[in-house]
């Protein structure tokens, strides 16, 4: 089983570790005697070897090149550098060519939709990609970042109630549901039933508005009686009762038979 891990360090170089078996066992049983184990200033352990004699199989075959003049151990069909192996750590360095062109946080397009990049810490001024917060995958990808529900997972918010959480890209929000008031988080003011402050003020604004209508129809009766009271004073002041007997009196009742014509 091979498991690859990537770290960058040189410049121009991205130097990927490969983590490989370690079959020390297997090696105590073989016959290697006459093995070089060293290809210039890089130590070849097994299950590396520089002959099939020496190592566990063509997986680990290194060519030591010497072409440049200076001994380079390669391994794989693309010839991969190989800048360290360490059998006590059963780990692995090779380098290869990734770029010869440094990019700012803006023109990276390697970097995928929702990704970032992220400068290395050795001074190189070279760049690796990651998700941005609030999501996961392969940044190298151009759709390899996904959105992170936080809401189906409630140690990835901080909303007091699952209902209470609404996911976003890239993030999430807590709110409240109708009626209720706060910002719907632990340790906030959370979610607070509003209904009973509601009723209260619609019972007072309901008992205020029967008192104004109330108030304004006895105002209203008040005034009528009062009005029907001054007209019966301003009656009897100027004579209206005598005036009413004498027209009493003076009218005359005739029916169809007295009037005659002349």
């Amino acid at each position: 089983m091979v498991v690859l891990r990537f770290h960058f360090h040189e410049p121009l170089w991205l130097s990927t570790t490969l983590l490989f078996l370690l079959l020390a066992a297997s090696g105590d049983q073989l016959d290697l005697s006459g093995c070089v184990r060293h290809c210039g200033d890089i130590d070849i352990p097994y299950p590396f070897g520089l002959t099939e004699k020496c190592c566990l199989d063509h997986n680990f075959l290194i060519q030591c090149d010497n072409s440049s003049g200076h001994p380079t151990p390669l391994i794989g069909t693309n010839n991969l550098t190989v800048t360290r192996i360490s059998a006590e750590r059963s780990e692995m360095s090779i380098q290869f060519d990734v770029t010869r062109d440094c990019y700012t946080n803006q023109e990276y397009d390697t970097c995928g939709k929702n990704s970032r990049t992220q400068g290395l810490d050795d001074g190189s001024g070279y760049y690796y990609c990651l998700c941005k917060d609030g999501f996961q995958g392969n940044p190298y990808q151009p759709d390899g970042c996904e959105d992170i529900n936080e809401c189906e997972n409630p140690s990835l918010n901080n909303c007091s109630k699952t209902q209470y959480c609404i996911n976003m890209q890239g993030s999430y929000t807590c709110s409240c549901p109708s009626w209720f008031k706060g910002d719907g988080r632990r340790g906030g003011t959370g979610c607070k039933n509003q209904l009973p402050g509601i009723r209260a003020a619609i019972g007072i604004a309901i008992g205020f508005i029967t008192l104004l209508i109330s108030g304004t129809w006895i105002y209203l009766v008040s005034k009528q009686r009062r009005l029907i009271k001054l007209k019966e004073k301003f009656f009897r002041q100027n004579g209206g009762i005598i005036l009413q007997q004498d027209t009493n009196e003076m009218a005359k009742i005739f029916t169809d038979v007295t009037i005659v014509p002349k």
